[in-house]
């Protein structure tokens, strides 16, 4: 029972951390641990330009190149190069092609000192590279085996929590930034409105001194009036 549970267990533990085999059954491309293969009906296949070489997949110039044994592909392709059983030239398992020459794949955390040889698969060139003298995944991607880097949903996650913080402080900022403007121009109109309020005081004091003056000067002409 215990033996069961493990197999079981080894199985599953193998697959994910892995992927599917060269013929596996798969769901989609990522189910498929080997370099260079993708879900095809429901089978993991050899990508285009590359041929099937035992339990790997091997890469083929673009355009083909036709050979009758192994040193025939070494004047273009290099030392790393071998002639396949449907007489094409290739790379050796577990190379590729870098300027036209077959080169070796430098897995993840492998020594390297240039990009180009950390290899994760065709098509994944945006995805690793050589850090600190070692094969690394990029940011935005995690290892998936030891030869892959795969798309990093907790990384998506963070950067989009990330984003949505930064619009949202910039939103908060532009809403203190309107709250000040909006109370300064009320500062303003209440200043405004104060000295127009102190203006009609003003002329309102200015306007009673008058009447007030007014009514002392008849007040005064009728007295003298009055003993004339």
């Amino acid at each position: 029972m215990y033996l069961e549970q493990f197999l079981i267990f080894s199985t599953f533990f193998i697959y994910h951390t892995s992927g599917s085999a060269l013929h596996g059954e798969c769901f989609t491309s990522d189910d498929c641990g080997t370099i260079d293969t993708y879900c095809k009906n429901g089978t993991c296949a050899c990508k285009e330009n590359f041929a099937v070489w035992y339990d790997s997949c091997i890469q083929l110039p673009t355009p083909s190149i036709r050979c009758t044994k192994k040193h025939d592909c070494h004047s273009s392709l290099g030392q790393r190069s071998i002639c396949t059983k449907r007489m094409e030239c290739a790379c050796k398992p577990f190379h590729h092609i870098h300027l036209g020459q077959c080169v070796k794949n430098r897995d993840l955390e492998d020594a390297c000192d240039h990009d180009h040889q950390c290899y994760c698969g065709t098509g994944c060139e945006s995805r690793i590279a050589c850090m600190d003298k070692q094969c690394f995944c990029k940011e935005g991607y995690k290892p998936y085996g030891s030869r892959r880097c795969i798309d990093d949903p907790l990384y998506v996650k963070h950067h989009h929590s990330s984003h949505h913080h930064t619009v949202a402080t910039s939103a908060v900022s532009h809403h203190h930034h309107h709250h000040n403007a909006t109370t300064t121009e009320r500062s303003a109109e209440q200043r405004i409105e104060h000295g127009d309020t102190n203006k009609m005081l003003s002329m309102s004091a200015s306007s009673k001194l008058t009447t007030y003056s007014l009514t002392v000067i008849v007040t005064m002409l009728i007295v003298l009036l009055s003993g004339t």
